[in-house]
């Protein structure tokens, strides 16, 4: 099982996350093997292929544990805590040094880039690309739920609705 934690109990993150994994998901194969959940503290039993979201509500601590987390490069609190924690850290945000940056921000629609080779939680490497996303969210909540998207193994040849 996937797990997808979003700490920090922020419900745009968690609906951006959801509705795209309802648009984007394979009920029969991926949807059934993914738990979805948000906590206002980070649980120190997080599993091997587990994704964090760090919203910047969170304001706790991130032990060590093996787990990929996703978080908004402007957001002090997260940067610190994963420095040295040895996790896979994906970065959102509008940097070049961002892992995945909106490279164009559109009333509802934005380019982004995956800026890095990532390597999906299924061993699925992804390379660097551009693509459109249109969604109503705002831009980290968006952002998130592309990296969740991706570290799932789900490219996008045109682009993300949700």
């Amino acid at each position: 099982m996937t797990e997808i934690i979003i700490c920090g109990h922020d419900n745009e993150i968690l609906n951006a996350i959801k509705r795209s994994l309802d648009k984007y998901c394979n009920y029969e194969i991926l949807h059934d093997n993914i738990l979805v959940s948000a906590q206002s503290h980070f649980s120190e039993a997080v599993e091997n292929n587990s994704v964090v979201v760090i919203s910047n509500r969170f304001h706790g601590k991130i032990c060590n544990g093996n787990f990929i987390a996703i978080f908004f490069s402007s957001d002090n609190h997260a940067v610190e805590t994963l420095n040295g924690s040895g996790n896979i850290a994906i970065s959102c945000g509008t940097s070049p040094k961002d892992t995945i940056s909106a490279a164009s921000i559109d009333d509802g629609k934005h380019l982004v880039s995956l800026q890095r080779t990532i390597r999906s939680i299924r061993n699925k490497i992804v390379e660097p690309r551009d693509f459109y996303v249109r969604s109503n969210c705002a831009l980290y909540p968006a952002l998130a739920a592309c990296a969740v998207l991706l570290l799932l193994g789900i490219i996008p040849e045109e682009g993300f609705e949700f």
